[in-house]
């Protein structure tokens, strides 16, 4: 009876060992990212992750990825600016947050324009999950840009780079009722500092 209890005892602590390494080894298989943010230790992220609702976390941690802007006008209303690195086709990706999420991302080809069918899949990739399905379309006309619509909740925006608008200049994806909020914030803000900044001009003009 000893003998058998010492058996299963040997046989327990043989399975459990046998256990621990499979969880090691899938632990190590598995890239080191943040389960929320998929952010690696490093500070990077894949640039095909970012979409509208983005939250600010990731861009704050991605800091080989993004950077802030520090601009004034960058930062009215209450938001936030994060610009990347240029990913593989030379897009730059510029991304409005407020209110803890982005409202709106905009890559810009710099160097070289995309083509309109890569560009209109480029954007509509910046989609949250859960968007509706696009529901009109405003051809260049009296404005330059074609206009996406997605509902009433997301627009899109195709700056073309040719007249025959083929060749993309950059794309813009936005929240339409979070993008009103940041232009009222921002105009309240400058409503708040209007005294401040006329006391500041008199005084300057009366030193001179």
């Amino acid at each position: 009876m000893k003998q058998l209890r010492n058996t299963l005892i040997k046989q327990s602590l043989t399975a459990l060992t046998v256990s621990c390494a499979l969880l090691s080894l899938q632990s190590c298989a598995e890239p080191n990212l943040d389960q929320e943010t998929a952010v690696t230790s490093q500070g990077t992220v894949d640039l095909g992750t970012i979409k509208l609702g983005t939250p600010d976390q990731v861009f704050q941690e991605a800091t080989v990825t993004f950077v802030r802007d520090p601009s004034a006008q960058a930062n009215s209303g209450g938001k936030r600016q994060y610009l990347s690195r240029a990913d593989l086709q030379g897009g730059q990706y510029m991304a409005q947050v407020k209110n803890g999420s982005c409202f709106e991302i905009s890559i810009i080809y710099k160097d070289k324009p995309l083509g309109r069918e890569a560009a209109e899949a480029a954007m509509k990739m910046l989609l949250p999950e859960g968007a509706p399905p696009q529901s009109r379309v405003d051809e260049p006309g009296k404005n330059p840009d074609a206009l996406y619509f997605f509902g009433d909740e997301y627009l899109g925006d195709l700056t073309f780079a040719d007249k025959g608008a083929r060749q993309v200049r950059s794309v813009k994806l936005t929240n339409i009722s979070l993008l009103k909020q940041a232009q009222a914030d921002s105009q309240s803000e400058k409503e708040t500092l209007k005294p401040l900044v006329t006391k500041a001009e008199k005084e300057n003009a009366s030193s001179h």
